[in-house]
């Protein structure tokens, strides 16, 4: 009876062993980030429509900062003698564009992108000298840098965008967008989207 106890035990600590085994392979071959994670259809309806809002705020801000041609002539206000602004920014006139303050801009900003990429955007730019912000508040109106050159030749269309969200966590997607140039050319984009300590979900990267 000792020997069969015995036989018994090895065998079911032999079974335990493989099953461990299996269920570490599992979790190894089928780890987060692969789709696996499942949400709820609450959580799917919440995110599609928070997705929807940023793809819309990530172009408003792109074209804000990358692609709005200022003319210098008509859509700023004079300066003494027609020269240069001093402080290197000129004054937007009302109804340019559809922000009234620097701080309506920069408020389109945090709310679309995580932190780290909310700041570059708003105090770091390709499209001016030495990196300097495109915008800073001139009393209470919008300064433009001097120096701001949109991109030329910018062919993709962000109108009726397809979207893709993908579930890597409760709080985190992968976006997806597939953008057609004036070819017909297809190009797909990618960011991360986190829902972040204030429940809202913003993008860690501008698409464009």
């Amino acid at each position: 009876m000792s020997n069969k106890a015995s036989i018994i035990i090895t065998v079911i600590v032999a079974l335990l062993a493989a099953g461990a085994v299996f269920f570490a392979y599992r979790m190894w071959t089928e780890g987060p980030g692969d789709g696996s994670f499942k949400p709820s259809e609450a959580m799917e309806v919440e995110a599609n429509i928070a997705a929807q809002r940023l793809v819309k705020d990530n172009y408003a801000v792109f074209e804000l900062f990358y692609l709005m041609a200022y003319d210098k002539n008509t859509h700023f206000q004079p300066e003494p003698y027609g020269l240069a602004p001093e402080n290197g920014y000129y004054t937007l006139k009302d109804d340019v564009i559809e922000y009234e303050t620097v701080d309506s801009i920069f408020a389109l900003v945090d709310g679309a992108f995580a932190a780290a990429a909310a700041e570059e955007i708003k105090t770091f730019s390709t499209r001016t000298e030495e990196g300097t912000p495109v915008y800073q508040a001139n009393d209470d109106k919008i300064g433009v840098n001097a120096t701001f050159e949109p991109m030329e030749d910018y062919e993709f269309v962000w109108d009726n965008v397809p979207i893709v969200v993908v579930f890597e966590s409760e709080m985190k997607c992968v976006l997806s967008v597939t953008l057609t140039d004036s070819s017909g050319k297809e190009v797909t984009k990618q960011t991360i989207m986190n829902k972040e300590d204030d429940g809202v979900w913003r993008l860690e990267n501008i698409l464009f």
